[in-house]
């Protein structure tokens, strides 16, 4: 949080996805679903949640434009051809997984952001949320 060198009050307030505006998942679920996602376009699904967790940090950064995109490079990686249909299969598996955290906000949270714009305050997030 930067301040205002002569008052003290806050200028912005950064926050951060999951945990603080929504709620954080659980972690075995969604490994669960990463299988279904492997299993859903053909591949193995263990072989898919490897290579799928492996480039993690691909997902956060852009590598990948969209989660369809990134489901097609890992089965590319995976020498598995899976159609449009079962690449848009997996990728609804993955979107039923996670719109519930991302569209049920935390109230405190949410009371916290409005009270903060009623005051001038700045509000800005930086997640590492993929696409």
């Amino acid at each position: 949080m930067r301040t205002h060198a002569s008052s003290g009050t806050p200028r912005a307030v950064i926050f951060d996805l999951f945990g603080t505006l929504i709620a954080n998942y659980d972690r075995n679920h969604y490994l669960e679903v990463i299988d279904n996602m492997g299993a859903a376009v053909g591949a193995d699904p263990s072989e898919f949640r490897t290579l799928w967790r492996k480039h993690y940090v691909d997902r956060l950064t852009g590598v990948h434009a969209t989660e369809s995109a990134n489901i097609q490079w890992v089965c590319d990686k995976l020498q598995v051809e899976a159609d449009n249909r079962r690449i848009e299969q997996a990728n609804q598996i993955y979107l039923d997984f996670a719109k519930p955290f991302l569209m049920d906000q935390r109230e405190a949270a949410f009371e916290t952001l409005k009270k903060l714009k009623e005051r001038g305050i700045k509000t800005r997030l930086l997640s590492d949320c993929a696409p």
